[in-house]
């Protein structure tokens, strides 16, 4: 070699050399050198076809003089290169051979030298660098797996192998993985089946384990190329974020398990992840093209890279980690590093880039909504759940059965490269069908590679000959879609906008909110004479309700007293004064005619609570610092200056200057911050915007009187925050109750005796709060539903007691029986539950409900029979008793569900169609025929269903498929029902206590009953319901939970006695008995008559008229087991 001879002697190694005809012969080395095998790598190119030889590997045998003890190490050709070798120290031969660098490369050259004679007797032995697919022409598909044979389709390949170079295979986290041997046909079964465990491993929230397994089943695959009619097959990255209690990490080892023939994840034991981000550390070097570098040469498998976003950070660590991870999850999708190769040796370095799929654990995802388009590049989880450590105990036990199930589905899919293709195209039409205006583009294409995945496993599923594969394949679809929405919300993305973008508004929302919910109160610069914030009553066109203030009865020595007086609603000082220029007053114009003057050291803490406030409430926080967001303000003339001036925020003695800051009080009160996807219009205006707020005392005349939230028409309190609030004004007029009439105009005054013009008072009277007032209309509706719920109403006094009871029972402020303003009775239970909704939601976050009325909108469903009896079994004829039960409250306890709102989707991609569970839809659904049979109070004749039902037909494989459906979006849906049903709650709770002891809290409580269910049952579809609630969708989300509610409740009891009803009536059941005291098992009836709960309804002998009854089917089987009730 390179002109050189080179002889091996038992104990020492020459080289001979010719000058001048003459050999010469020298000792290069002590000891004895050889080369037993020559092993050439072969790279596997993009399209998965064999590439170059990227690395040539020598196992050199060196035996030390004198000695039997002989050490074999693989040396690649790149090592023998090197200026710095490190072979010699491997094999031990330093200390035999020169020291100097030239010494060094003729023992190397001696080594090649003696690896070409190797290569002549036996050639060269070829392997693959890189595990994964390989695609040859002429030979079948094989996956490659380091140190073992290709797997082929039926078995392996005996001639094809995968090695890792010694370099690479030194990075545990990439050694350990590699596939496992296939389960046998005996195994098959038993090892798929342990699979189908990994959404139980996250009770509450089964799309973390739905993901990773879909993650596992299709990273084999990632890399396909497409077809003239099929898609490719793109690379997936997967992000999971949750506390510890989740055990993100545990379980993502089950994945790396299952990609392993010896990794044995177990209790205690440290997780090998293939990257580490804890503290910066990176196996592969510290910088992003090291992590990489790491993930090079790994493909057809998932790697971890493990804790992101640990221990605490900085906001430029945060968002360097965030570049960093999204730069990751780009390469490996693009398939291109995007970097610059660096120079090594005498070489230059080849990009790198993972050509594996991705799976990535973090503590938290710190400021997603500013990086939304980075968190895009994966899908990604965040769950507050915890993990079922009995699953996880046992799939960590069982890590083999996964690992080889999977091996076995690789296996079976070599024989058709196109299951993979056809995956995705089935997952791209699934989510065609889905809403994802709100959802980033990258995080959509992620969303269909979790689907591709799940239908890959779930087909495995059906090869393997389990059942209910559709079911599976459904279920798994709506959790995956219910994770990707989720992702977009907490984005803070809505329609086609980020409205994390838009700080200011946020800000606005929020900070106002903060002052009317008693966080914060604002008060007069001026102090009472004891010192006590007064209240701030000369706001242009705003009261002290606007900025943390309430109003009560005066206190008295003697009581309550006739007037009233304002109350803070926060506690503590105030957070800043409100500073007004009085027209006329001397001296230079103020930067805004109210302000609102606060320290400047207090407005971090306003900015940061005001963030966390929108990250609760929106699901996303305000992405700007203190210090950028003050400066937006400044921008769009809300806030003074950034830098803080010098000034007064307080008057009187003893006050100093302080650095403050201004801002425009009626630009933070008046604004336009409506919320995302919230309409504001008020109800009967035509869709139109309402006027806006007015912004200077100008647009309000010479006189500005205070506001007064009062009800125009019946002095009740309205619950309205500012004048225009759109929930209670209408056509202009207002503030009024939505079934409150508008009042006639007064009559305008001739022109001759308009009076002279008024000199402005200094201060306007504060408005005078009035109780509500029973008028005689609402009596005589009180009245009216008295004796229809059997009272025997024997004076006027008592009707009237009955109605301030209720008003006590619902006050505007505080709990049942606090006292103050409350619900007044309207015409009827359902207007009277509509004026108590309109009551709370002034209060909520969200306090509109839809403006339109849906009697333009098709709504198909009807009510579910209400009435229903069988003929009685052998069995239960020999039984002597019935008993009955009902549940508390059964309507009311499912009034708390998402409601949609706005209009629907109509879909009609028959068979398509997946059933999502808490997504308010109608279905018209093809049900198994023998369902009328079998739930008869659910089986609706025209085929359509509300989604509480229809999930549960769904779960019990009644579904045979969806024809068309109504879906409302689940950004636009809502809990709208949340307030109200608390308040009946806790109304029923009081006049079921303390202020329901006497006859009158008794019929108050009877009341409250009509007013829930008369609304809940049919005042909402209602054609007498003239009201903008019109909700026939609402009604039928309500009434079907209910039912569904209570069949779940009967199948339990089924289950475990075999025992069913014989007779049903609404929330009402019967059963036959051997006595009447008992209680069928798995039918839970507490003592305490919780809402919602079963209670007994009575018992009685079965007497042989009811039995007949039964058997003719004529009806009258209610009846006379009403009768027949003794207890």
């Amino acid at each position: 070699m390179n002109g050189k001879v080179f002889r091996q002697y038992a104990a020492r190694l020459t080289v001979v050399t010719t000058r001048g005809g003459e050999e010469r012969e020298y000792q290069i080395a002590e000891g004895h050198f050889a080369v037993s095998r020559v092993l050439e790598i072969r790279d596997v190119e993009t399209g998965f076809t064999p590439g170059d030889i990227v690395a040539t590997i020598y196992y050199v045998t060196f035996t030390p003089p004198n000695s039997d003890d002989t050490r074999t190490v693989l040396v690649t050709d790149e090592d023998m290169r090197d200026r710095n070798s490190t072979w010699p120290k491997q094999t031990g031969a330093c200390a035999f051979m020169p020291t100097r660098r030239t010494g060094v490369e003729t023992v190397s050259d001696a080594i090649k030298a003696m690896a070409l004679r190797a290569r002549g007797h036996g050639g060269p032995t070829l392997a693959y660098g890189v595990p994964g697919l390989l695609l040859r022409d002429g030979r079948p598909p094989a996956f490659l797996r380091p140190g073992k044979p290709a797997l082929v389709s039926g078995g392996v390949d005996q001639e094809t192998w995968c090695e890792l170079p010694p370099e690479q295979a030194k990075t545990e986290g990439v050694r350990l993985l590699g596939l496992d041997d296939p389960s046998t046909d005996e195994q098959a079964t038993a090892d798929l089946l342990a699979l189908f465990r990994f959404p139980a491993l996250v009770p509450d929230d089964p799309a973390v384990g739905i993901t990773l397994v879909s993650l596992l089943a299709y990273a084999p695959w990632a890399g396909l190329p497409e077809t003239d009619t099929l898609p490719g097959v793109g690379h997936l990255a997967v992000m999971l974020a949750g506390t510890s209690g989740l055990r993100k990490t545990a379980m993502a080892a089950l994945v790396l398990g299952a990609q392993s023939s010896t990794y044995r994840p177990a209790k205690g034991k440290p997780v090998t992840a293939t990257v580490r981000l804890r503290h910066g550390a990176k196996n592969g070097g510290s910088s992003a093209i090291g992590a990489q570098r790491a993930l090079w040469p790994l493909a057809g498998l998932s790697a971890l890279v493990d804790d992101a976003f640990a221990e605490e950070l900085t906001d430029g660590e945060v968002h360097s980690q965030w570049i960093e991870l999204s730069g990751l999850a780009d390469s490996m999708a693009e398939q291109n590093s995007g970097v610059k190769a660096t120079r090594t040796g005498s070489g230059l370095m080849p990009s790198r880039y993972p050509r594996c799929c991705l799976l990535a654990t973090a503590e938290d995802l710190p400021d997603e909504d500013r990086h939304v388009s980075g968190v895009a590049r994966w899908f990604a989880l965040k769950t507050e759940s915890t993990v079922d450590l009995a699953v996880l105990t046992e799939m960590q036990a069982g890590v083999r059965a996964l690992s080889r199930a999977h091996a076995r589905i690789v296996q079976d899919t070599l024989s058709d490269l196109d299951i993979p293709r056809r995956a995705v195209a089935w997952a791209e039409e699934q989510v065609s069908g889905w809403d994802t205006s709100n959802v980033h583009g990258r995080a959509v294409q992620n969303a269909t590679f979790v689907l591709a995945g799940w239908r890959l496993l779930t087909w495995a599923g059906e090869r393997g000959g389990l059942t209910d594969m559709d079911s599976w394949t459904a279920w798994g679809a709506e959790q995956i879609h219910a994770a990707m929405d989720a992702q977009a919300r907490r984005g803070g993305i809505v329609g086609n906008t980020q409205a994390a973008r838009d700080p200011v508004k946020l800000f606005l929302r929020r900070f106002r909110e903060a002052l009317t919910d008693g966080t914060w109160y604002l008060a007069t610069p001026e102090r009472a004479d004891d010192g006590a914030a007064m209240p701030p009553t000369a706001i242009p066109g705003y009261g002290p309700a606007a900025v943390g203030w309430r109003q009560g009865p005066r206190v008295t020595a003697d009581g309550f007293g006739p007037a009233t007086q304002w109350f803070t609603t926060g506690r503590g000082d105030p957070l800043g004064a409100v500073h007004i220029k009085e027209p006329g007053t001397p001296g230079r114009a103020p930067f805004a005619p109210a302000m609102l003057v606060m320290r400047a050291a207090l407005w971090d803490d306003v900015a940061r609570t005001v963030a966390r406030r929108a990250r609760e409430r929106d699901g996303h926080g305000i992405s700007d610092t203190p210090a950028v967001l003050l400066r937006r303000l400044v921008e769009q003339g809300i806030t003074k200056s950034a830098a803080p001036e010098s000034g007064k925020v307080w008057k009187g003695k003893g006050t100093c200057n302080q650095d403050v800051l201004k801002f425009d009080l009626l630009r933070l009160l008046g604004d336009d911050i409506t919320d995302p996807g919230e309409d504001d219009n008020g109800p009967g205006d035509g869709g139109q915007e309402p006027e806006p707020e007015p912004t200077t005392p100008g647009r309000l005349g010479t006189q500005v009187p205070e506001f007064d939230p009062r009800c125009l028409a019946c002095g009740g309190m309205a619950s309205a925050r500012e004048p225009g609030d759109g929930a209670y004004w209408w056509n202009g007029v207002g503030p009024l109750h939505a079934s409150c009439a508008i009042p006639e105009p007064k009559q305008a005054e001739p022109a001759q005796a308009a009076l002279p013009e008024q000199v402005e008072p200094e201060q306007t009277p504060e408005p005078v709060w009035r109780g509500p007032e029973h008028t005689d209309k609402s009596l005589a509706a009180l009245r009216s539903t008295l004796v229809k719920r059997g009272w025997d109403v024997l004076s006027d006094e008592f009707v009237r007691e009955v109605a301030d009871r209720i008003t006590a029972a619902f006050p505007v402020d505080g709990k049942p029986g606090s006292g103050g303003p409350g619900l007044v009775w309207a015409e009827g239970p359902g207007r009277t539950s509509w004026r108590l909704f309109r009551q709370v939601q002034g209060r909520g976050t969200r306090r509109l409900p839809p403006d339109e009325r849906l009697g333009d909108i098709n709504c198909p469903w009807a009510m579910p029979r209400q009435e229903w009896h069988r003929p009685l079994t052998d069995d239960e004829r020999k039984q002597a008793f019935f008993v009955s039960f009902d549940i508390n409250g059964a309507y009311l306890a499912a009034a708390s569900q998402p409601l949609g709102t706005g209009r629907p989707v109509h879909l009609t991609d028959t068979g398509r169609i997946p059933i999502r569970k808490n997504v308010p839809a109608l279905y018209r659904l093809d049900v198994d025929p023998t369902t009328a049979d079998l739930l008869p109070m659910l089986f609706a004749a025209n085929g359509w269903y509300a989604s509480p039902i229809a999930w549960y037909l769904h779960e019990r494989g009644l579904v045979r498929r969806v024809e068309e459906a109504f879906v409302w979006p689940t950004t636009e849906s809502y809990v709208w029902l949340d307030r109200w049903y608390q308040a009946v709650r806790n109304a029923r709770s009081w006049l079921a206590g303390d202020g329901g002891h006497d006859q009158t809290g008794q019929a108050a409580a009877d009341c409250v009953k009509a007013l829930y269910t008369t609304f809940l049952a049919g005042w909402m579809a209602s054609p007498k319901n003239s009201t903008n609630l019109y909700r026939p969708d609402w009604r039928a989300h309500t009434v079907s939970r209910a039912a569904a509610n209570q069949a779940r409740a009967l199948d339990t009891v089924r289950e475990q006695t075999g025992r069913t009803p014989f007779a049903i009536r609404v929330d009402a059941v019967w059963f036959t008995a051997d006595s009447p005291d008992d209680i069928p098992a798995g039918l839970s009836v507490p003592d305490n008559r919780k809402l919602g709960k079963w209670k007994r309804n009575g018992a009685g002998p079965l007497a042989p008229n009811i039995v007949a009854a039964l058997d003719s089917g004529i009806g009258g089987v209610h009846a006379a087991l009403r009768e027949a009730a003794t207890s």
